[in-house]
C-alpha cells in the first residue's frame, strides 16, 4: 500500500472507531432518557459504520495494481 491509501485506511478506521462509542454513547443516553430521537440518532451512527466500511471495501479494491484486465489499475473502483 502506498502513503495515500494508508492514510485513506488510517481515516477510516478513525471515523469507524468514533462512530462505535458515539452509537454506543447515544444508546445508553437515549434508554437511560426514554429518547426515541436520540436512539434514531444511534441507528443513523450506525449506519455510518456501514458506511465506512463499504469505504475500506472500495479502497482496498481501488488499490490494486493493474492487471490484464485492468491496464490503468482499479482506480475507478472507488
Amino acid at each position: 500500500m502506498d502513503r495515500q491509501t494508508r492514510t485513506l485506511v488510517a481515516a477510516t478506521w478513525v471515523g469507524i472507531a468514533v462512530n462505535v462509542i458515539l452509537t454506543v454513547a447515544k444508546i445508553v443516553v437515549g434508554v437511560v432518557a426514554a429518547s426515541q430521537a436520540l436512539l434514531a440518532d444511534a441507528a443513523h451512527s450506525a449506519a455510518d459504520i456501514l458506511a465506512s466500511l463499504v469505504a475500506l471495501i472500495a479502497i482496498r479494491i481501488a488499490s490494486k495494481p493493474p492487471d490484464p484486465e485492468h491496464p490503468y489499475g482499479h482506480g475507478k473502483a472507488e
